[in-house]
């Protein structure tokens, strides 16, 4: 069903947590509430289920109101028909997999056969039809997830929340169970909104991210929208934007590095203020030292925004390695080189760094406060 937010505002004492939010789900849509610790994405999501009274502002699910401000209206939770599953897992260790799938079941009344049925099918839907008698307390933690995860597809909710539930899993796990939950979203096509600050996250489950600052969506929009666009140099290093460096505006599309007083040609850009040029690692290119503006680089293209350097440090990580490059006295920047692009650069090997125009982003350091919060980029 549809969740539509409007106006909520959620305060502890003088301290706001959520500001004055607005915010569509779609119906059959998987949204990711993106953010920093402390930014109000849980807030929200908790408003929403009813563990949170907002201060003003009004929520609406499958255009059911069920918080008015207004009117005093605010609906209890287990009255909304909302699926919710935890960091925690929460599942009961004295029950076995399908006791624990079937409470929620038993709690709406539901008996027997009918019962029985629903928990195997969700438990199949799952992967853990064959751990159906085993009690949780055995379970490894991705099967606990998998459990809460059950037991919330189980009710047939009208919207299911996910708050950060893969953040207490190792890594390898996390990656399985990440592509085992969007398939499930696709496939069954129930509402979901989803808490992470884990950006790589966001963008593998999300339908539309909605990034949260200081408790209000600065900008949302779909991952490729997203990761493409930010709005902000702050969201941008949130994102993984490895290089972001103040300059400062010569024209439309001209910057200069304060630092070094160089002139780099960017593909123009509306940014006042403020400004930082942002670039990720993955679109730095090196070359061997001593190339200019007008050269032809290792790829055969045009160099353009040539800086003299040298490697400062190095990461070797298989595929790629990740270089850091001195600029200069005061500006380092990071760049990502396949492995099999050429023989590996050695600390204080000169190079020369190229920033291809159409990879560089020029963007105020912030989202400006008087801009319409969750306006798209």
């Amino acid at each position: 069903m549809k969740v539509e937010v409007h106006g909520l505002t959620l305060t502890y004492g003088d301290a706001v947590a959520v500001s004055d939010l607005d915010l569509t789900v779609e119906e059959g849509e998987s949204l990711v509430l993106l953010g920093q610790s402390g930014c109000g994405k849980t807030s929200t999501m908790r408003c929403i289920a009813g563990l949170e009274t907002p201060a003003a502002g009004v929520i609406s699910i499958g255009g059911r109101p069920v918080f008015d401000s207004g009117s005093g209206l605010n609906r209890a939770p287990n009255k909304r028909n909302i699926g919710m599953v935890f960091q925690s897992y929460a599942i009961w260790p004295h029950m076995t997999v399908f006791e624990n799938v079937a409470f929620p079941l038993k709690m709406k009344g539901t008996k027997g056969a009918e019962m029985r049925t629903a928990v195997r099918e969700t438990l199949e839907l799952v992967g853990l039809d064959h751990l159906a008698d085993r009690g949780a307390s055995l379970l490894s933690g991705g099967q606990m997830q998998r459990v809460a995860l059950a037991r919330s597809l189980a009710m047939q909710p009208s919207v299911l929340l996910l708050d950060e539930p893969l953040s207490n899993l190792d890594a390898r796990l996390r990656h399985r169970l990440r592509m085992e939950l969007r398939e499930l979203q696709l496939r069954l096509r129930v509402t979901s909104m989803y808490v992470t600050h884990d950006q790589d996250e966001a963008l593998a489950l999300a339908d539309r991210i909605a990034l949260m600052q200081s408790g209000r969506i600065v900008q949302i929009g779909t991952p490729p929208e997203i990761y493409a666009k930010p709005r902000s140099a702050s969201i941008a290093e949130f994102l993984g934007v490895d290089n972001i460096i103040p300059v400062t505006r010569e024209d439309a599309s001209c910057v200069r590095l304060p630092s070094a007083g160089q002139k780099l040609q960017v593909e123009p850009y509306e940014a006042t203020g403020d400004l930082r040029l942002c670039i990720r690692a993955e679109d730095v290119l090196l070359g061997p030292d001593g190339m200019k503006d007008t050269d032809l680089g290792p790829d055969g293209m045009t160099v353009t925004n040539a800086l003299p350097g040298k490697v400062a440090g190095f990461v070797f990580q298989g595929s790629t390695v990740v270089y850091r490059i001195r600029v200069g006295t005061d500006l380092e920047l990071d760049a990502v080189q396949l492995r099999s692009s050429g023989p590996l650069l050695g600390l204080d090997d000169a190079v020369t760094v190229a920033l291809p125009p159409g990879a560089i982003r020029v963007l105020p350091a912030e989202v400006p406060v008087e801009e319409p919060a969750g306006v798209p980029a």
